[in-house]
């Protein structure tokens, strides 16, 4: 196999996963960016769960929640708390919120089964933009790199 091609073929995977990590961060932002203009509704808190685990000697926190509301005279479920949240963004809200059973929901008017409690663009959804990214660039990076390389030859 040419060494043009086995670098290519090489480093395709880390292409895909940064374009990955970039549309959803993208996407993360758009959604986020949205939900800060739709519609805000009372909601009640149903669950709310703690979670926190090691990985390789790491305490690794996590919050999951559910909560119902009502809007346009129909009840929906949800259990999206932002986009692209982190974990500390999530624990910090859930304790928060916690304290009273009542909740501030945002409200996706177009759809109103999509709705999530803290609305705007989260840390999470930086990150991964500016991951993928860096992945992207170091990629054709090394890309044009090894091309350029060849023809000097």
């Amino acid at each position: 196999m040419d060494a043009k091609v086995r670098t290519i073929v090489l480093l395709l995977p880390f292409f895909v996963l940064g374009s990955g990590m970039l549309s959803l961060g993208c996407y993360w932002s758009v959604l986020g960016k949205q939900s800060t203009f739709w519609d805000r509704v009372s909601g009640t808190i149903l669950a709310t769960h703690e979670n926190s685990s090691r990985i390789k000697g790491q305490i690794v926190s996590g919050a999951s929640i559910s909560y119902a509301y009502d809007y346009r005279g129909r009840t929906d479920q949800s259990k999206s708390l932002s986009f692209g949240g982190s974990p500390s963004d999530q624990m910090n809200h859930i304790q928060y919120e916690a304290d009273g059973r009542t909740i501030s929901v945002s409200v996706d008017p177009e759809k109103p089964n999509r709705s999530v409690l803290v609305p705007g663009v989260m840390s999470g959804a930086v990150i991964f933009i500016a991951l993928g990214s860096l992945i992207i660039v170091t990629v054709l990076a090394v890309v044009t790199s090894a091309f350029s390389r060849k023809r000097a030859s």
